[in-house]
C-alpha cells in the first residue's frame, strides 16, 4: 500500500528519487496547508524525541499523510523539511460510490488509512531488523 503511494509520488515529483532510493525520508501527517507555507507535521516514526517537525508545503497539502524530505545530510528537527502529499488511494469515480457503500456497511470494522500505513511500516521494519524479527518469531 505505502509502496504504491511512493511510486505515485515519484511520478509526480521525479526529483524525490534520490531521497526515496537512499531511504532519506520520513512519513507523517498534517492538517493541510497552502503551497510554500510552513506546516506542522506529526511523524509516524521519529529518529528523535520530537514527533512534530515544521515543513514547507510543496504544492497544496490536503489533510492526511505526507512524505517529508530534507537536503540536510545531518537530519535534525530544525532541518529545512519539505512536505509532499502522500496519497494512499486514488479511487475512480465509479469505485468511489462502491467504496462509500462499503464504508457505511463496515464503518465499525474499518481501519483508518494512516493506522494501516503505520502498521505496514512497522511490519516492514520488523522484517528488515534481525533483532526484531527474532523477537517476533
Amino acid at each position: 500500500m505505502a509502496s504504491q503511494a511512493i511510486l505515485r509520488l515519484l511520478e509526480q515529483y521525479p526529483q524525490l528519487g534520490p531521497f526515496i532510493e537512499e531511504g532519506r525520508f520520513l512519513i507523517g501527517y498534517t492538517n493541510g496547508s497552502a503551497n510554500g507555507k510552513q506546516v506542522p507535521v506529526f511523524l509516524l516514526r521519529s529518529p528523535w524525541t520530537h514527533f512534530c517537525i515544521q515543513a514547507t508545503a510543496c504544492d497544496s497539502l490536503i489533510s492526511g499523510a505526507v512524505l517529508v524530505v530534507t537536503e540536510d545530510s545531518q537530519w535534525s528537527p530544525e532541518s529545512n523539511w519539505k512536505a509532499y502529499t502522500f496519497t494512499m488511494d486514488s479511487p475512480s469515480p465509479k469505485s468511489s460510490r462502491r467504496n462509500l457503500n462499503q464504508k457505511r456497511s463496515s464503518s465499525a470494522k474499518s481501519v483508518p488509512p494512516l493506522a494501516a500505513m503505520a502498521a505496514e511500516i512497522a511490519t516492514e521494519d520488523t522484517k528488515k531488523s534481525p533483532i526484531l524479527s527474532q523477537v517476533v518469531r
